[in-house]
């Protein structure tokens, strides 16, 4: 349902194969997937709002 979206904490010490998955070589490491499950932005660092608020309508779940 466009607008809304999932969030996830991964422990990627312990989960190693998700994190090698999704190339995350740094802490804390954003993955903002699409509704299909492609990648559709990695941002490693906090992104500023605006930043985080592009990836997330470009994933279908922009704030409404």
């Amino acid at each position: 349902m466009p607008g809304q979206f999932d969030y996830e904490e991964v422990d990627v010490i312990s989960n190693l194969e998700l994190a090698r998955k999704y190339f995350v070589s740094a802490t804390p490491t954003l993955v903002v997937l699409g509704s299909s499950g492609q990648t559709v932005d990695i941002q490693v660092g906090v992104p500023p709002k605006a930043t985080l608020e592009s990836a997330l309508e470009e994933a279908g779940a922009a704030p409404e």
